[in-house]
């Protein structure tokens, strides 16, 4: 199948001018057909993609993941890069319209992808530049790379044109405080946008492993048992390493779907949950930079249980190999071998970009660390099942 892409670029346009090139770019492509062989373009976008990059490092990055989407989820892409915050109003743009494959025997599906770089006063009021340039009556995904944005001024103004709001806590600064930062964001927020996280994706995963203990039947009476989880990760992100929001994010899940919340934290990420008829203490440990010990999570039920019980799962960080082993006291441990997949950011984007409703165990865990993470954060967690 045929490829092709057709650009344009220009310095301190308007946003008029901006919306006649990206037509003319179409005319163009249309007017090159003769009727013969395939036919170069159909317009066919399903959602709208706004992401704001930081800097330029940001741009390439989201650029990079957005073209593994082209096939799948044709879409209008505009990159927001911030420039000079002083002068007057002034945009850079570089556009595209770029064709990927058969639709039909006589067609090609084309995305748009829209790079501005947006000077002046313009790049505090954002949303007067995105608003023209979306495609109607499709929703608007919006990912926020690079860094926390709970806590920037734009915040807010692109939040409220999203109807999904996609970050990755790897990219936080502070784990801890962002990650309740983003809590208080989800909270209130409402029903106006739902937030996503590449971690969760990345924790798919885990949390399976995690549950498949329970799916055995002689397993599942020590669910009820747990009274320890101890946390092994690394201090920064990979597609298939497990960092420390990662972490957190599995223990917010795990107390969730338990019922629990913090009662006693004892030092950092050592703590006690509980919920009036159960405990369990969690204890989070992080490597030096330089380790290269295994990423391992240990559940395991206290001396005083009738049958004490170990689950453990441990990734070897070199080859990428996961163990799972369940061990009962005066027993064999059983072992399950994999190796962990990893995904890059343009497959994690293509996941997210499926995804139109709130995720509820989601939210649920990222309550929950949060509540683990801040003594204040007090809502309620809601039980649900492990298996969910």
């Amino acid at each position: 199948m045929s490829q092709g892409e057709a650009t344009w670029e220009g310095k301190g346009v308007s946003l008029g001018q901006i919306d006649a090139q990206l037509q003319r770019l179409w005319r163009a492509t249309d007017s090159d057909w003769n009727g013969d062989g395939r036919r170069p373009d159909i317009r066919t976008s399903v959602l709208n993609l706004i992401v704001y990059a930081i800097n330029e490092d940001c741009c390439e990055r989201a650029q990079r993941a957005i073209d593994h989407l082209s096939g799948t989820h044709p879409s209008r892409a505009v990159i927001i890069v911030p420039g000079e915050g002083q002068g007057e109003l002034s945009i850079d743009a570089r556009l595209s319209v770029c064709s990927h494959g058969a639709y039909a025997e006589y067609r090609q599906v084309c995305s748009e992808q829209l790079v501005l770089t947006v000077h002046g006063q313009a790049s505090q009021h954002l949303a007067s530049v995105i608003y023209p340039l979306l495609a109607p009556d499709l929703p608007v995904f919006l990912w926020w790379p690079g860094e926390t944005p709970f806590h920037h001024h734009l915040y807010g103004q692109l939040r409220d044109i999203a109807d999904r709001f996609i970050v990755d806590s790897s990219d936080f600064a502070s784990p801890a405080h962002d990650l309740v930062g983003m809590a208080h964001a989800v909270h209130g927020s409402g029903s106006v946008c739902t937030f996503s996280d590449f971690n969760w994706a990345r924790l798919a995963p885990w949390r399976e492993m995690v549950a498949q203990f329970f799916d055995q039947e002689q397993f599942r009476p020590h669910l009820d048992q747990l009274q320890a989880l101890s946390i092994e990760c690394v201090p920064t992100k990979g597609s298939s390493t497990y960092d420390l929001p990662q972490a957190l994010l599995l223990s917010g899940w795990l107390a969730s779907r338990l019922g629990l919340h913090a009662v006693e934290r004892r030092h950092h990420y050592e703590l006690s949950l509980a919920n009036g008829t159960r405990s369990l203490d969690v204890d989070i440990k992080v490597a030096p930079e330089a380790s290269t010990a295994p990423v391992t999570i240990r559940l395991q039920t206290g001396v005083g249980a009738a049958q004490p019980a170990q689950f453990k799962v441990s990734l070897d960080r070199a080859s990428g190999h996961v163990t799972a082993t369940a061990a009962l006291a005066g027993q064999p441990p059983l072992l399950h071998k994999a190796t962990m997949i990893e995904r890059d950011e343009g497959q994690l984007l293509f996941e997210e970009l499926k995804v139109f409703g709130r995720d509820r165990v989601y939210e649920q865990a990222l309550l929950c660390a949060s509540n683990m993470l801040d003594p204040t954060y007090h809502r309620q967690p809601v039980k649900g099942s492990l298996l969910a």
